[in-house]
């Protein structure tokens, strides 16, 4: 295990101090294994590592751990979280894409407790992608469970989990896979004209959703620099990738808002505000600055968007503004989905805050 020095700068005002404090008093039986619960946990295993935050590193050990302890099942069943509320669910592995966080939410833990039963459930989990996942004709993993489509968070349910895959085992399998699985789902759903991604695609018809969606966009930025910051440079078609992710990152610096955050709808001047696309497009402009893909001025554009996500926190700790999961659709239906308190929101402001450390890090040095 690799100490790390103690400190919750991060933090240090009245908002944030609130926020971390009503993650700190969830427990293992609030938070489940799920899509959108998941991301908290990768997020609280982050800031502990690039904070320094070591309850923060407490809280989600303990939480890897008490799911451990409740097993691992695989089956063909579609299993939805929240049918699971107030108990420990443990791992269900199927062909939902949804099922598959684990994997990455365990590898963020890995930089300071590299212990062999986080090791192993990263494998088991990227087998099962490997070895259950839907498919399209041309090998695209399909959203899974409900839907033979491919969505745009598959992607970051699948690539980001393989790669750490390879990360613990060197098996360049997991690597080509993850890139592979970059590549097939820009074939489907990248708007070749905008750099930025459709929510979802018919593999069979080949007819996409019209809609360019904030979070939509967020979970494959996400996903692309995860990716491409855990897998060496030498794996085939990592170029490719990082071609992608740096037009996709241009096209979204363009269209953020002078607050800081993004629209529901980034092209859309009539929609509004939302706080998950924007936390998640924030993480994914971090991590390539931390990674030296992005000049220093990029920085204070980000910062900004962090100062005004800590203003949508309320008194309770609670991150409002985001938009509930909204499914498919166009500005007539995302206008009409409600807003308020998510996990996966939560999860990515604290994404966030860790690269923003890191990055903080770097431009000090």
């Amino acid at each position: 295990m690799t100490a790390i020095e103690t400190k919750t700068d991060w933090a240090s005002s009245a908002k944030l101090g609130a926020f971390r404090r009503r993650v700190l008093d969830w427990t293992e039986k609030d938070i489940n294994t799920g899509w959108e619960d998941i991301i908290v946990v990768q997020g609280a295993a982050e800031l502990g590592v690039h904070a320094g935050d070591c309850e923060m590193l407490d809280w989600a050990a303990n939480w890897l751990d008490r799911q451990l302890e409740a097993g691992i099942k695989e089956d063909d069943r579609m299993a939805h979280m929240k049918e699971f509320a107030g108990t420990v669910t443990g791992l269900c592995l199927n062909d939902y894409c949804g099922n598959w966080g684990f994997g990455f939410a365990a590898g963020a833990i890995l930089p300071v407790r590299d212990e062999e039963r986080y090791r192993n459930a990263i494998l088991r989990v990227a087998d099962c992608i490997l070895e259950k996942a839907r498919r399209a004709p041309d090998g695209c993993i399909a959203h899974g469970g409900f839907t033979r489509n491919i969505w745009v968070d598959t992607l970051y349910y699948c690539a980001t989990p393989l790669a750490q895959a390879y990360q613990v085992s060197g098996d360049p399998k997991y690597a080509d896979s993850a890139i592979e699985q970059c590549l097939l789902h820009a074939k489907h759903l990248r708007n070749e004209t905008t750099g930025l991604w459709h929510h979802d695609a018919d593999p069979e018809t080949g007819v996409r959703t019209l809609n360019l969606w904030a979070r939509g966009n967020g979970w494959i930025l996400c996903a692309l620099a995860d990716t491409l910051r855990t897998l060496p440079a030498s794996t085939r078609g990592y170029g490719e990738v990082m071609r992608l992710y740096r037009s996709q990152a241009e096209a979204l610096v363009c269209l953020q808002h002078g607050s800081g955050m993004w629209r529901v709808m980034p092209e859309n001047p009539d929609s509004h505000l939302e706080t998950s696309g924007t936390g998640m497009m924030l993480t994914g402009l971090l991590i390539g600055i931390t990674e030296g893909w992005f000049q220093p001025f990029v920085l204070p554009m980000v910062e900004r968007g962090l100062r005004e996500l800590e203003t949508w926190i309320d008194k309770q700790g609670r991150l409002m503004g985001s938009q509930h999961p909204a499914g498919q659709g166009d500005w007539d239906h995302f206008k009409l989905v409600p807003t308020g308190e998510d996990t996966y929101t939560t999860g990515f402001m604290m994404r966030a805050l860790a690269a923003y450390e890191q990055a903080k890090v770097l431009s000090n040095g």
